[in-house]
């Protein structure tokens, strides 16, 4: 029986300061309130990259650890939400009218 070849994938090595790993945690925590996921998840749901983006989370929690990072429970939650109240306005809708002229009394009207 042959044996399956099976392709080697290249890994690349990123040092990292605790800082940075601190804003890589926070990142992949920050929670889409209409969705109730990360914003993470759901980019890896919409690319098709869940199995990656798991791995990924597994080995920022494992480095995150072993540095004594807080993580999980212990570590701070963001969310993205207004900052102020959005400004609104009332538009058209470009509606075709039976109407032509809007009769406003005294002889005017509104084409």
């Amino acid at each position: 029986m042959p044996v399956k070849k099976t392709k080697r994938m290249k890994l690349n090595v990123l040092r990292l300061t605790n800082t940075e790993l601190v804003h890589l945690r926070d990142l992949f925590g920050v929670m889409l309130p209409s969705e109730g996921k990360s914003l993470s998840t759901v980019l890896s749901h919409l690319e098709g990259r869940v199995t990656c983006e798991s791995k990924l989370w597994v080995k920022i929690q494992t480095a995150l650890e072993n540095a004594g990072i807080p993580v999980g429970d212990e570590a701070p939650d963001f969310a993205v939400t207004f900052a102020e109240i959005p400004n609104l306005t009332i538009a058209p809708l470009f509606v075709q009218s039976e109407v032509d002229e809007i009769p406003l009394g005294g002889g005017e009207t509104i084409s």
